[in-house]
């Protein structure tokens, strides 16, 4: 399998190199340099090359260059076309259209090419997928591979920097058309939130239910929720049906690469009086519970920052385990139904 590494940022500024500290990179499986994913990223990254368009047409790509989370996200992704090429033992020089969609979409829809076994969610297809055929475009634009294009369905030379060209629908057969897009009812939240916490007992339960109540309350990213501090949350005020509560951390937009606490732009959530009310009860129970758990077991080390604790390990949770809770109930309202779905809910 291939190997994804963040670059030191202290060695990037010392070779004079500063400018590509946020761009990963990707080892095969004999430690060799995946030298062509490196430059595909590092000029992804330095906004060279922008996903859609053969080169850069405006000045605003070279200013505003994708955040270190955006790279590392699509080196991910890259890296796992890497891996499944070295595994199939397929060369990407040679893959056409329909080999990519034959194989590679192909499996991953199916689960034949994923860890657990199961299909993986159309979203998490088409976005591997575009990137493994952004990768193919830009190798053929560098004289690496053939041409590679795909009658207008996903490759990017349907993005024609000349204003006027016509443009193919940025569509991809796993993407949900649109008729098939809804919200759940309230009598559907009602029952799924019952599920969390039927599936999960006591107090995992409780914090679990919580948890996703207050991202489709606030309308909070997953990563903003998990990075949420206690000091954050409003006393009650008594008076204003809504309190306005600035968040930075997880937040998306303005990221300093290594930076440990994950600050992004400031935003502001609103966040209504009885949430706001079951928040402050939590803190001064179940949160307290979860310190206790984590005092014991860390003993000597600071207490975690975050709102959200894990009564089993008193630290926070993570994205993997949210979504867990999210999906574990037994009244799911509809396949797909995910953290990001509740937020516009």
């Amino acid at each position: 399998m291939a190997f994804l590494i963040s670059p030191c940022a202290e060695k990037c500024h010392e070779l004079e190199i500063g400018k590509y500290q946020h761009v990963p990179v990707i080892w095969s499986a004999d430690w060799r340099l995946a030298e062509e994913a490196l430059d595909y990223l590092m000029q992804l990254g330095a906004g060279n090359w922008t996903r859609r368009r053969k080169e850069s047409a405006s000045d605003y790509a070279l200013h505003s260059r994708l955040s270190a989370s955006s790279m590392l996200s699509y080196g991910r992704d890259l890296e796992n076309f890497i891996t499944y090429c070295e595994r199939a033992k397929l060369d990407w020089r040679e893959m056409s259209p329909t080999d990519l969609e034959d194989t590679y979409q192909n499996q991953m829809e199916t689960g034949s090419y994923s860890s657990r076994g199961r299909p993986l969610s159309a979203g998490t297809v088409r976005r591997r997928t575009d990137i493994a055929v952004d990768f193919l475009v830009f190798a053929a634009c560098r004289g690496l591979r053939p041409p590679f294009e795909r009658d207008g369905l996903l490759s990017l030379d349907q993005a024609s920097p000349d204003l006027g060209q016509p443009r193919a629908p940025n569509t991809s057969p796993v993407r949900t058309h649109p008729e098939g897009l809804r919200l759940p009812s309230r009598r559907e939240l009602a029952e799924w939130d019952a599920g969390i916490r039927a599936a999960h007992p006591g107090l995992v339960g409780i914090t679990a239910s919580l948890m996703c109540r207050t991202i489709l309350g606030t309308g909070m990213r997953a990563s903003e929720l998990l990075l949420f501090r206690r000091d954050q949350l409003p006393e009650e005020s008594g008076s204003a049906e809504e309190e306005k509560v600035e968040i930075m951390y997880g937040t998306k937009g303005q990221r300093i690469p290594g930076d440990p606490e994950l600050r992004g732009k400031r935003r502001w959530i609103e966040m209504d009086r009885a949430l706001c009310a079951e928040l402050q009860t939590y803190c001064k129970i179940g949160r307290e519970i979860a310190l206790r758990t984590f005092r014991r077991k860390h003993p000597g080390q600071p207490d975690p920052r975050e709102l959200f604790l894990s009564p089993v390990t008193g630290k926070r949770y993570s994205y993997r385990r949210l979504h867990d809770f999210w999906v574990d109930g037994s009244a799911v309202p509809f396949a797909g139904w995910s953290p990001h779905c509740g937020r516009h809910a």
